[in-house]
């Protein structure tokens, strides 16, 4: 118990570091629009900095320690036994190997080749914590990790003096951009909820809910709020309710869309009746009071429409991973778009753009796999109080709404690394049975 705990927080604290060193700027609250300045653009392009090597390369030697002497979870061939990791398994394998083998055709061959070591020691760190942790290990450690750089976000805004939540243009950013931010709270919100049971689909009488675990992903939730990042919001909104409905019986899914569809008629009528026209708080809870360019989703069209040609250049292969952001292409598009950028905002069209339509293709397969697998785990009799199924499900329904308008899918952070972690822990390192364990833990009683 107490060695299970010990790991758990070594988990988390390494990934916390890890991703804070790779991906992290102390003074990021201070700068305009959040974003990095052309010199750190620049250094981006070329290949990073000390502190994101250290970062990498922590977590890859934490993940050979875990991929070597974890006990937790047992290697299985994705196709090739009925327990297998099945399609999701075959998925997961293929899109990486598909990045790795886009050095062949990239713009930049060199390039690729460093970003893919870089993905190498991410996947690793992936590997080796899926290897090392039970699935419920795993939840914690994810909680643990989002909520370590929410405190050091706030720590580091109250040193600056940026942190001014009462003020109605704030957006809490800590020590990354908001919307990255707000993607990490709206994970670890989904694994508080699924620690809580509350998702539990077992009907026995000591399945309490853990009413900690709640009070604590309300605190990430009112920070979500604070990030005013409607994407990862409405994400988490989705991805909490989907599952929810997912892990219940068929009476309590009737029940819960008769009754949203039920309330949701009734408050409309009750806003009509008063003589108030909705339309305008509507639209403004809506963009969090964020305003600015929304008819064209932020900014986001330009960037879109800037890439569209680049992509028909090389459509079905794409330029290589991580080589479309060359420095000739940055400083061209953010002429285009008028301002500097390194990023497309869109997970299916920086996959197009640096692994092509194949690529694309195979990512959106991994990711309506694994939504049916962890859907599927969730109700498994096997995995009694799992929460790793439920939030598995949580983690990728969110992902899918974040690449519509963020690139982080196809990034190196820990969201990705947590859900490919997740996905890896339900097909190809999945846990090892409660009594293995257990053997496995503990000397030879077979004199006993």
């Amino acid at each position: 118990m107490v060695w299970g705990r010990l790991l758990i927080l070594l988990a988390a604290v390494t990934l916390a570091l890890a991703f804070a060193g790779a991906n992290h700027l102390y003074g990021t609250s201070l700068r305009d629009d959040y974003s990095l300045d052309e010199e750190e653009l620049a250094r981006g392009t070329a290949g990073g900095d000390t502190l994101r090597r250290a970062g990498f390369l922590l977590l890859a030697g934490c993940g050979t320690l875990g991929a070597l002497f974890g006990k937790a979870g047992r290697w299985r061939a994705p196709l090739l036994s009925p327990t297998g990791g099945g399609l999701t398994g075959v998925a997961l394998i293929a899109m990486f190997a598909w990045w790795a083998a886009s050095i062949s055709w990239s713009d930049d061959p060199p390039l690729t080749a460093r970003r893919i070591v870089v993905v190498g020691l991410f996947l690793l760190g992936a590997g080796g914590l899926a290897k090392a942790l039970t699935g419920r290990q795993l939840v914690i450690a994810a909680v643990g990790a989002v909520s370590l750089h929410l405190f050091a976000g706030i720590a580091v805004e109250a040193a600056l003096g940026t942190f001014v939540p009462w003020r109605a243009d704030y957006r809490f950013s800590g020590t990354i951009h908001p919307n990255i931010q707000a993607l990490q709270l709206a994970t670890g919100l989904c694994g508080c909820v699924t620690l809580s049971g509350i998702f539990r689909t077992e009907r026995r009488l000591d399945a309490r809910v853990n009413v900690w675990w709640l009070l604590w992903g309300a605190v990430l939730l009112g920070f979500l709020v604070l990030t005013k990042s409607r994407t990862a919001t409405a994400g988490a909104a989705l991805a909490v309710s989907a599952t929810g409905l997912t892990a219940a019986s068929p009476a309590t899914k009737l029940l819960s869309l008769a009754g949203g569809v039920a309330g949701a008629t009734g408050v409309l009528v009750a806003i009509l009746l008063a003589g108030v026209d909705p339309t305008e708080d509507v639209r403004d809870a809506a963009l969090m009071g964020r305003t600015e360019q929304h008819s064209s989703l932020s900014g986001r069209l330009p960037i879109w429409e800037a890439i569209i040609p680049y992509i028909a250049e090389k459509p079905w292969l794409g330029h290589g991973y991580g080589a479309f952001w060359s420095r000739q292409r940055v400083d061209a598009i953010s002429d285009d778009v008028g301002w500097p950028l390194s990023a497309s905002h869109s997970g299916w069209i920086e996959s197009a753009a640096e692994i092509g339509l194949i690529g694309a293709s195979l990512m959106a397969a991994l990711l309506l796999c694994g939504t049916f697998r962890a859907a599927a785990a969730i109700r498994d009799p096997v995995r009694p109080g799992d929460p790793l199924p439920a939030f598995a499900l949580a983690l990728t329904l969110l992902m899918i709404a974040n690449a519509f308008t963020e690139a982080l899918i196809h990034d190196v952070r820990l969201v990705p690394c947590l859900l490919w972690a997740s996905l890896a822990k339900l097909t190809v390192l999945s846990d090892l049975p409660r009594a293995s364990r257990a053997v496995a833990a503990s000397p030879d009683r077979s004199l006993r």
